[in-house]
This record gives structure tokens, C-alpha cells and sequence, in this order.
């Protein structure tokens, strides 16, 4: 596509989106004022930008959701995903289980020294407030063979989107701004405009262009293809020069926009903003009318007859004003109902919290909250964010994952993959171990634990109930849900090797104990099970 066709698809791209533009920056008013530069654009540090918030609930609620869902979902301080091996009898062999292991040390390496959990709390917030978020994922800049993993959250501003057939963004065209100097220094291109400012305006800012779209004839599948064979297209454009000055490829699509919940047909998705829009706006103008309301109870506006005051009227402390007779001047009575006014705005202030689920979601700040409190905490917000976290795996993680997984291994950041894993072929499956994943599981191991309560029971009557436990399974079953390292577990041959050689020793020890007595000397002292 030359830079004609580029630009002309994202006008129309942008002119698709113009009504989300104007429901956002409504949202975002009262929300995220901070965010609100869809259709009007505010020079930075404007403190206009508060100037219709009078009641903050809704900010502090959708800061609750994002943190909520970051503390749930990626938490800075736990594991929140490991990978497996689609063949399960991988996952029993030692050699292939410990490689894949050391690939995931590696990445929670790399996401520690990013810039991942700052940028993902800013997605968690926009994706909270308007439904839709967008995050882009490229090489650092570190110095050395491997820059490292840059995260970026873009703003919804600058983001034209575009769904496939399947309804997944494949897509993205984005618009933004950079000084002259800093668009020099990433791009040794022609760009005759930008580098006649570098002498005059250096910290002039100039739009540029950033367009990705798929690769109907990307070659997929090559080992290191090259970027124009690759899965996706991407270009640079000067917009003020109407010049492509970088042009390449990915291997999997670098922007991640997951949609809170979202109508058949349309790209962009809803959120809690939207779903709070109403209550929220209605909320601010109560407390604007309270305030003037209080402002004229504190500061009552007075009432005098025609001619009654001789001077003019000081309000001021120890002002004196005179009058031709006392009764003629007197406060003007206010008629404002505090109770029903403060109970009105309690009820919007709490339907507000329920909209963004802050009471739901919030964990007991108490220091000695019970791990069954948390646990049905986290039950009560599976039940709640049901669909939105489905579609969260679909849309960020599960993409985000592979995507870290194999610029890493593009990059040789793993050690090699032993010869097992080579010859299968077999494909990796990514499992979530973040509390709320393992909060999902633990519905198992209570049923199973009520299981295993009613066999004992039953054992003392009938000790062959016992026969249909599957006791390695269920071992394995419970570790798998309550994340035990996969390290500290043996596999399957490995237990079964174990087992072979005990029962080995077992009959060496029977043996020799047959022939003592055979040969008239008493049974061996001490003798049992040899310990492995």
C-alpha cells in the first residue's frame, strides 16, 4: 500500500469512530478527566480538566476495578501464568519439563525488569472506564543484544481500530505526535520538513503514522522470515512529509485491545462508564446544586424593604450597615431539604459502586482477614466478571504470553530446546495460576476434599471402598490446582521407575530372608521396606 492509500484508510477509520469519540470524552469527564482529549484536546496540566468533576466516587471506583483486576489477573508480586506442553507425556518427562520451566523463569525475569505492571494498570483503568483499551508491546532499548520488553498504553485517541471476519482486531492504524529531534534520532529517513526544523524548533512536535495490518501473503511458518513476509505488515509515515519512513514486519500483531464487552458489528467495546454515565452525571450536578446550596446557608443572601438601608450593606466581620428600622433587613430563608438531598446522593454514590463492582471486588483490609474470606472474595468476583474475563484470556493475555514467549526465544534468550521437544513438535498450552485463576479451581479440591471426608467414614465399615481412589491422580489433581511448582513434583516415569526398584528391593529382601531360613537361621531382624 503506498502512503496515499494509508492515510485515506485511516481517515476512514477515524470518521468511523467519531461517535465513541464523543461518548468517551463525556465518560471521561466525570472518570478519567485526566484521559479527556478525544474531541476537544486540552494542553497538558490544564486545570480545567476538573472543572464538571464535583464528586469523585466514580474515579475511585474505576481505580478500584483496575486494581482489583491487576491484583487478581497479573499481580506484580505472584506467578500469574505457567505453560505446559499440549502431549501430556512431555509434561512427564523431566528433561522437556525442566527447559519449559527455565522459559518461564526467564519471562517473569524480563516482565519484572519492564515497564508491565505500570502500564498494565493504566490499560486495567481505561479498559474499566470506556470498555476498550489499548497496550503495544516492542523491544526495548536497553543496551546489548536484547533491548528487554517495552510496554506502552496507548490513548484511545489515537487508535483506529479494525475486526476480521472472526470479529478479533487485526488491525490498528495509530496517530501521534513527536519533536522534531526525537523523530530524527529514530529515523535515519528522508524527512525533509522534520529536519529543517532541527536547526530552528527542534522540540516542535510533527504527527506520524503507525500502521499494522495482516499479511495475506505472509509466509508463516519460516524460521526467521523476513519482515515482509512476516504474519503482519507494518509502516511508518511522516504525515507532514506524506513519506513511508520505515517499513517491516511482525511475527504476531504488537497491539493487544481487549474489549470489556462489546455489540456484533462494532469494534469498540462497553464498559462500566458507560454502563455509570447517567448515575455519574446526575451525581455531579446534585453535589454542584448542594454546594450552592451550602454556600447559601453558610452565606445567606438578605432581604430589605425599598429605602430601608441608609448605607450600603457590609456583610464583612464587624461590618456595620444602618437601617431605618431593624425588622427591615433580615436573612432570606432557604428552603433546602438536607435529608432528602444527602440520602439522594447516598443512593447514586453506592448504585455508583455497584456499577463498578468497588464493594464487590474489594479484598477485607483488615489485617486479619481468614484465607476463606479471600477466597470467596474471589469466587464472588468469578461470578461477577464471568464473560469480561473470558474475553480478557481471549484478547490480552493469551496473546500477550506468546507474543513475550517467542521474541524471547527469536531473540536466544533460552537455552535450547532439549532433542524430546524437538522431535514431538508438540504445541504449548499457557495455564493461569493468578489467585483469581486458582480461585476458579479450588471448586475441585473442596469437592474433593468433601469426597475423601465421606470415604473415611465409610472405611471403618468397609475398608474396600477405598479401592476406587485413584490416589496418584488425586495427588496430582491437587497440585496442579493449587499451583505447586511443577519442580518440586515428580512425573509419571519417574514415579514409576521409583516404585520398581522399591518393589525390587522389596523381593531381594524377601529372597534373602527364605534363604536364612532355609539354611536353619532365624528370620532377618529389622526387616521391611527399604527406604528410596
Amino acid at each position: 500500500m503506498n502512503v496515499e492509500q494509508l492515510l485515506k484508510r485511516y481517515e476512514t477509520l477515524k470518521a468511523q469512530r467519531y461517535s465513541w469519540d464523543v461518548l468517551w470524552d463525556d465518560i471521561a469527564l466525570y472518570v478519567m478527566p485526566n484521559r479527556a482529549d478525544f474531541v476537544t484536546k486540552r494542553s497538558t496540566g490544564d486545570k480545567g480538566r476538573t472543572d464538571k468533576v464535583y464528586d469523585s466516587t466514580a474515579i475511585h471506583s474505576n481505580e478500584i476495578l483496575a486494581t482489583s483486576l491487576h491484583g487478581a489477573l497479573t499481580p506484580a508480586q505472584s506467578p500469574w501464568f505457567t505453560i505446559r506442553f499440549r502431549d501430556d507425556e512431555l509434561n512427564e518427562d523431566s528433561t522437556a519439563k525442566k527447559w519449559i520451566e527455565e522459559c518461564i523463569g526467564r519471562m517473569y525475569e524480563a516482565f519484572g525488569e519492564s515497564n508491565f505492571n505500570s502500564e498494565i494498570n493504566e490499560m486495567y483503568l481505561d479498559l474499566g472506564c470506556f470498555g476498550t483499551s489499548v497496550v503495544f508491546l516492542e523491544e526495548g532499548d536497553k543496551p546489548g543484544d536484547w533491548g528487554g520488553l517495552r510496554f506502552e498504553t496507548i490513548h484511545l485517541s489515537e487508535v483506529c481500530v479494525a475486526e476480521n471476519a472472526k470479529g478479533k482486531v487485526d488491525t490498528i492504524y495509530r496517530k501521534f505526535e513527536l519533536p522534531a529531534r526525537a523523530a530524527a534520532a529514530r529515523w535515519n529517513a528522508e524527512m525533509p520538513k522534520i529536519q529543517a526544523a532541527l536547526e530552528t524548533t527542534p522540540d516542535k512536535k510533527y504527527t506520524f503514522l503507525h500502521c499494522v495490518h495482516p499479511n495475506t501473503d505472509a509466509a508463516y511458518g519460516k524460521e526467521m522470515a523476513l519482515p515482509t513476509d512476516r504474519a503482519f505488515f507494518e509502516y511508518y509515515i511522516s504525515v507532514a512529509d506524506k513519506a513511508i519512513i520505515e517499513e517491516g514486519g511482525y511475527y504476531e500483531l504488537p497491539y493487544f485491545v481487549p474489549r470489556w464487552a462489546k455489540i456484533s458489528g462494532d469494534a469498540y467495546g462497553f464498559g462500566r462508564g458507560q454502563v455509570a454515565r447517567a448515575h455519574v452525571k446526575v451525581l455531579n450536578e446534585a453535589k454542584r446544586l448542594e454546594l450552592k446550596a451550602w454556600e447559601k446557608s453558610i452565606d445567606p443572601p438578605y432581604m430589605a424593604g425599598r429605602n430601608a438601608i441608609i448605607d450600603n450593606l457590609h456583610l464583612e466581620p464587624g461590618g456595620l450597615t444602618f437601617v431605618r428600622d431593624m425588622n427591615e433587613l433580615r436573612p432570606l430563608g432557604n428552603a433546602t431539604q438536607w435529608n432528602a438531598t444527602q440520602l439522594k446522593s447516598q443512593e447514586l454514590i453506592q448504585q455508583i459502586r455497584n456499577m463498578f463492582f468497588a464493594d464487590q471486588l474489594q479484598l477485607p483490609e483488615r489485617p486479619n482477614a481468614t484465607a476463606t474470606e479471600i477466597t470467596l472474595r474471589y469466587e464472588m468476583m468469578q461470578r461477577l466478571l464471568a464473560p469480561t474475563l473470558g474475553r480478557l484470556q481471549a484478547e490480552l493475555l493469551n496473546p500477550l504470553v506468546i507474543r513475550v514467549f517467542f521474541m524471547m526465544f527469536r531473540a536466544n534468550k533460552f537455552n535450547p530446546p532439549p532433542e524430546s521437544v524437538l522431535a514431538s513438535g508438540s504445541e504449548l498450552d499457557i495455564e493461569y495460576v493468578s489467585p483469581l485463576a486458582r480461585a476458579q479451581k479450588m471448586g475441585d479440591v473442596e469437592a474433593l476434599e468433601r469426597w475423601m471426608g465421606d470415604l473415611k467414614g465409610m472405611y471403618e465399615v468397609n475398608p474396600e471402598v477405598m479401592d476406587i481412589v485413584e490416589f496418584d491422580e488425586v495427588s496430582r489433581l491437587l497440585a496442579d490446582r493449587q499451583g505447586v511448582p511443577a519442580d518440586v513434583r515428580r512425573g509419571k516415569k519417574e514415579m514409576d521407575a521409583l516404585r520398581e526398584k522399591r518393589k525390587d528391593q522389596q523381593e531381594a529382601l524377601m529372597q534373602q530372608q527364605m534363604e536364612m531360613q532355609s539354611a536353619g537361621q532365624g528370620p532377618v531382624q529389622g526387616a521391611g521396606a527399604a527406604d528410596v
